[in-house]
């Protein structure tokens, strides 16, 4: 990860969303700025996908973000293993890791993003090298960065939550005795054992929203009303006591059995370590009661995070805020720290071609400065000799005039020439990472274009009205949601080089026979070709049954690909859709668990049950989705002058035929 002098650091949680705006001055570390979007907590609990897009929204909107962002990841599906690495070659470290990564990470590594981090500890001599290896599925941190860079956020580094607290942790508590750590979140607790500058960490499945879906059980509540109880229960010491004793604290039991298993294993691979404290982070720190019963359960005092001992802060940031909700912000304090480099780790899952573009775009700008430069320094030099030599011999005047105007013309074709490859590799990291969200665009449209036909029969909304009544209403609305509906049984998203049938960009010598048929290479770029079967209610005949078709799916999968198209995300889709002979089916649904909704067929008696609402239509719809147009193929020189002698030799017989015919 690049090092600045000022980053934001966004850590998008379960039950919101925190940011903080660092400044690094020499030794100097000053909060500018924090801010916090609280998500909305809905009677069925929070829609993170949802919440957490609007909440990245509202904090761009109320933010000027023009620096680099350092984002967090809450650390849910990612993999952390502690390995240890024979004595070696600093150099080597990166290779010796990597060759354990492969041993470790149960996953392909090209289908994985992976970082280390070598624990700085002293050594014994010839002792072997504790190291943490991180890694994350590609996918779920690409998907994970859509949402940023929909916000057009410039994000630098990718952190996982953990890592940040620890950063936190190292930098500004600076534990002096071992110590555990505990940040009980919204959807998991982090624990970290911090031993000097030795860590370990585990994920936990205790969580404030576990205790909030209890007190919801227990006193038959829905989410939001829990949640309020949960919070708000200290200002009734009567009522927050009876809660405690039967809801809260067997949760609380659950998590101090875990971290007492998880010291223990910690002491079975580090030694005897005899850990001094805990403290608590993250909202759930406020729960009433929570920190004594930690303290009598592990006999050993909590701490929870009261003030801040090495970061200032900023007449302009919201000190309300942070007093308020301090412990939460730790994370975000912590990536933060690295983005400005002093961060004690260094773990960075941003993917590589992230990585280079954005450091080719900084080093672009350092290039073409260099060139600017050495163009000056070779320009002066030049004026210097000729001044020198004017009055000595004008032969050589002429020569060093002529060697220096050579060296003018070299140095600005080495320019172009870098200047050049660096937009060249400029433009592919684009490229790849346009060509990357193709699929997801791909799923989005066919969702978006079936989400209005996919209607869910209503529920009536009396229950003392005549059972065959009833029946009815409910076969009537079931009927007219078959009729204006669509299934989409499958959809197949497969890399091609586009177009298929491309033509050749021939190559080689040879004459004018043999250039026809020597080995060409294609002119196509990367695309996906998207097919997609749909089912629809059958109407009274095809033609009908295509047009019903078209006018619930295809038509409006058209126009959301147009509209791509128009805002130059895609180029030209070439969609197209119709009966395929060898797999039009027809199916019909019944009411028997059985046939899972596509008929009943018994092999013995041979007999298909079928129930109104069959039969149905099925058509395919196949599309293209390419980020940019395949180049073109350039005529050679031989053969535009073959052209060229063409063109010639039909002229002059066009010539003669014209003349015979006067003669005649």
């Amino acid at each position: 990860m690049a090092i600045f002098n000022t980053v934001w650091s966004i850590d998008v949680g379960r039950s919101s969303l925190k940011a903080v705006k660092l400044r690094r001055e020499k030794n100097n570390i000053e909060i500018l700025e924090v801010d916090k979007v609280d998500y909305t907590v809905g009677a069925d609990g929070i829609d993170f996908a949802q919440q957490s897009k609007e909440a990245l929204s509202i904090f761009k909107s109320r933010n000027d973000v023009k620096e680099p962002v350092i984002v967090c990841h809450n650390g849910q599906g990612t993999l952390s293993k502690f390995i240890e690495i024979p004595a070696f070659d600093p150099k080597k470290i990166k290779e010796m890791v990597g060759y354990e990564a492969q041993q470790q990470i149960p996953f392909d590594l090209d289908e994985v993003i992976w970082d280390y981090h070598l624990i700085e500890r002293d050594y014994m001599p010839g002792e072997e090298r504790e190291v943490g290896l991180f890694a994350a599925r590609k996918e779920m941190i690409e998907d994970y960065l859509v949402d940023f860079e929909s916000e057009e956020l410039n994000v630098e580094g990718v952190t996982i939550g953990y890592l940040g607290l620890l950063n936190f942790i190292l930098y500004d508590i600076a534990p002096e005795e071992p110590t555990i750590f505990l940040d009980i979140g919204d959807s998991h607790t982090d624990l970290i054992l911090v031993d000097g500058k030795r860590f370990w960490t585990r994920n936990l499945p205790h969580s404030g929203s576990e205790m909030t879906k209890a007190v919801q059980t227990r006193l038959k509540l829905n989410y939001s009303e829990a949640e309020k109880i949960k919070i708000h229960c200290a200002k009734n010491k009567a009522q927050a006591a009876k809660i405690f004793q039967a809801i809260i604290m067997p949760k609380l039991k659950e998590l101090v059995n875990e971290i007492q298993r998880s010291i223990g294993y910690y002491r079975t691979q580090s030694g005897e370590v005899q850990f001094k404290q805990v403290y608590l982070l993250g909202n759930a720190s406020k729960i009433v009661g929570g920190k004594k019963f930690l303290q009598e359960h592990l006999g050993l005092p909590v701490h929870t995070l009261q003030g801040i001992s090495r970061l200032r802060i900023n007449r302009d940031a919201n000190l309300k805020l942070l007093q308020a909700h301090l412990p939460a912000f730790a994370t975000a304090f912590g990536s933060a720290l690295q983005g400005v480099g002093v961060g004690s780790c260094r773990v960075d899952l941003l993917p590589q071609e992230e990585k280079l573009q954005k450091e080719l775009g900084r080093k672009k700008k350092h290039v073409l400065v260099a060139l600017a430069i050495m163009y000056a320094v070779v320009l002066a030099g030049g004026f210097l000799v000729k001044g020198k030599v004017l009055t000595e011999d004008s032969d050589d005047v002429q020569e060093i005039t002529t060697y220096v105007d050579d060296i003018k013309e070299i140095s600005g074709d080495i320019g172009d020439i870098e200047k050049t490859s660096i937009d060249v590799e400029a433009k592919l990291l684009e490229d790849v990472g346009r060509l990357r969200n193709l699929p997801q665009m791909a799923i989005n449209i066919v969702s978006e274009a079936l989400k209005s036909v996919q209607q869910q029969p209503q529920q009536g909304k009396s229950l003392n009205v005549d059972r065959e009544i009833k029946i009815n209403e409910v076969r009537s609305q079931v009927q007219a949601m078959v009729d204006q509906g669509a299934w989409v049984p499958f959809i197949d998203i497969q890399p091609i080089n586009w177009p298929e049938n491309a033509p050749a960009a021939a190559r080689g010598e040879g004459g004018r026979g043999a250039r026809r048929n020597r080995t060409a290479k294609k002119l196509t770029v990367p695309a996906y070709k998207v097919s997609l079967r749909v089912f629809v209610k059958e109407q009274d005949t095809p033609d009908l049954s295509m047009k019903h078709f078209r006018s619930l799916v295809s038509n409006k999968i058209k126009r959301s690909l147009r509209k791509l198209q128009d805002s130059k995300l895609i180029m030209d889709p070439e969609i197209k859709d119709g009966i395929d002979a060898k797999t039009e089916s027809r199916i019909y649904y019944t009411d028997r668990a059985a046939s899972g909704g596509t008929g009943s067929r018994r092999r013995d008696q041979q007999i298909v049950q079928v129930q109104e609402g069959g039969p149905f239509f099925s058509a395919g719809i196949t599309f293209i989705l390419r980020a940019e147009d395949p180049p073109k193929p350039e005529a050679k020189e031989e053969d535009k002058k073959d052209d060229e002698d063409d063109k010639k030799s039909s002229k002059s017989s066009k010539k003669g035929k014209s003349k015979k015919k006067k003669d005649d």
